[in-house]
Parts: structure tokens; sequence; C-alpha cells
């Protein structure tokens, strides 16, 4: 009896560490900071806007961050110096210029793997055009492990092309290639990048659907959303500049996160303040960012 007493006790402790596991917090981020030959009169060249830039990604401090339209090595330096806990991953094939970046605090993850390709038909080749001519498209891939509970995650980030002839095969290969990621192991998964594909559109909706990837919103799980230093009522400009839809579907600039996995969206942040040279926005998208809560699993 004292052994089977013993037993019972040794299988409630475990049971109660399982299910009282602390949840893996961190920030994630997306942010097409504009092109440094896209300001213009409005914006303000790339010069004049480093200031709101550097602000804006120094003040939301992510650990995980997917940028678009750095375009140059050099202008890496601008994320660098303000995040400097951060490291960037990107497709690296010779271009003199670059576009999607997934920057991960190796403070806080390892990275296990990587992979990147084009939005192409020719996803493997040193230059990826798309499917009808443009500026080439990719995506970029890790598998982290936090360093503290050992619990693997996988985070793809991508800017997909504004040509409308390369969006639905963008999205296709995206999503088969998400399937081709499940043999890496059953993680939680983390989608960010700049779509050019507004919410509710029906490409998006494949990715949020029932089917493979099967992945949710994080703005309509987030329990808080916020918009710092700016009333919520002003959202007439929440989303990428000329985008008529009202706010929130006409969000391009998106984070989504897995069905299957535990997540919590505590508070989903959108940063509607103006820190341009002239007053006006720092670039044509807003910066996006979530905090997040993860059930480790441990795969």
């Amino acid at each position: 009896m004292r052994w089977r007493h013993c037993a019972l006790g040794w299988v409630l402790l475990c049971w109660v560490g399982v299910t009282d596991a602390t949840p893996i917090t961190f920030r994630a981020m997306t942010f097409n900071l504009g092109c440094p030959w896209c300001g213009g009169s409005e914006y303000g060249s790339w010069s004049d806007r480093q200031a709101g830039l550097s602000s804006t990604l120094a003040g939301a401090r992510p650990d995980l961050l997917a940028t678009q339209e750095l375009m140059f090595v050099s202008n890496l330096e601008l994320v660098r110096q303000s995040l400097p806990r951060l490291e960037p991953h990107y497709l690296d094939r010779g271009l003199p210029w670059l576009d999607c970046v997934l920057w991960v605090n190796r403070e806080r993850f390892s990275v296990e793997a990587e992979g990147s390709f084009w939005l192409s038909p020719t996803p493997e080749a040193r230059v990826g055009f798309g499917w009808t001519w443009s500026i080439p498209r990719a995506v970029v891939w890790l598998r982290l492990k936090e360093r503290d509970s050992g619990q693997a995650l996988t985070v793809v980030a991508t800017h997909m092309d504004n040509n409308r002839a390369n969006k639905a095969p963008g999205m296709a290969l995206l999503r088969e290639r998400l399937a081709q990621l499940a043999p890496l192991g059953d993680t939680p998964l983390l989608l960010l990048g700049d779509f050019n594909i507004q919410a509710g559109a029906r490409l998006m909706t494949e990715l949020t659907g029932s089917q493979p990837p099967a992945l949710v919103d994080t703005f309509a799980r987030a329990q808080e959303f916020l918009t710092p230093g700016v009333p919520q009522g002003e959202l007439a400009r929440a989303c990428k500049d000329f985008i008529a839809s009202p706010f929130p579907g006409c969000r391009i600039d998106q984070i989504l996160i897995d069905q299957r996995s535990k997540w919590e969206v505590p508070a989903y942040t959108l940063d509607l303040r103006r820190l341009g040279p002239t007053g006006n926005f720092i670039s044509d998208h807003r910066a996006v960012w979530v905090d997040l809560e993860l059930e480790p699993n441990h795969p």
C-alpha cells in the first residue's frame, strides 16, 4: 500500500508539472520600412526617415521581426543598431539587394535549421522573378528552439508580390512549402510579413481556413488592440496607403499562428504615429506587432 501511494503521488506530481507549464512569452513584429528610394516628397528621403524607423523598431523591441524593403545589405545596419540583440536571415544568392529579412533574438532562440526560396516557378534558382516578371519576392524560414524551455518553433516570413498575376501562384507555392516543413517536427508555426493581400480576401482565407496549414489571424485572437499614442478612432490610414477598404479588412501586413498549438495573444499593436520629417508617416505601411504566449509541448 505504501508503494501504491508513492506511485500515485509521482503521477500527480508529473500531471501538475505538465498542466502547469509556464507559457513562453515573446513579441513578433512585421514592418515594411519602405524602400530607400520610395520616400519622395510625402515620406521624405531614406536618411530623413531613419530616425523614425529606428525609434519604431527600438520601441517595439521584438524577439522575432520580419522586415521588408530594406533592399540593400548596407541598410541592415539600421535594424542592427536599433535592435542589437537581433540577427538577420535572408535569401542570399549573391544578389546586390534583398527584400524579405527574418530577424531573431539569439539570446532567446537558437537556430536549428533554416531555408529560403523565391516565390517563383524557379524557387531554387539564383534569382526568381515570379510567374509574370516582377521584383524578386522571397520566403525565409527558421526552425528555432527557445533556450530556456527547449520548445521548438517554426517561423516563416515573406513579402508576397503586389503584381496581381503572381498572387495566386505565389500563395499556392507558399502553402505547398508550409506543408513540406512538417517533417521538421510537429512544432508551432508562426507566419508573418507583407502579403499584399487584404485580410478578408479569398487567397488569405486559404491560409486561415480549416484546410492545412489552417492558420489563425492574431488580430482576431487578440485580447487587446493597441494604438499607442493615437486614438483608436483614427483608423482612416491604418493600413497601407492607397488601400481604400476600411480597417480591419484592409490589413495586408499580418501575423498568423497555427490552430493546433496552444497560443494566446494578449495584445495586438498597430503603430499609427507620424514620425516622418514632415509630420507624416515614415513608410506607406504601418508597423504591426503582437505579444504571444505559447504553452510548451516539447515535440
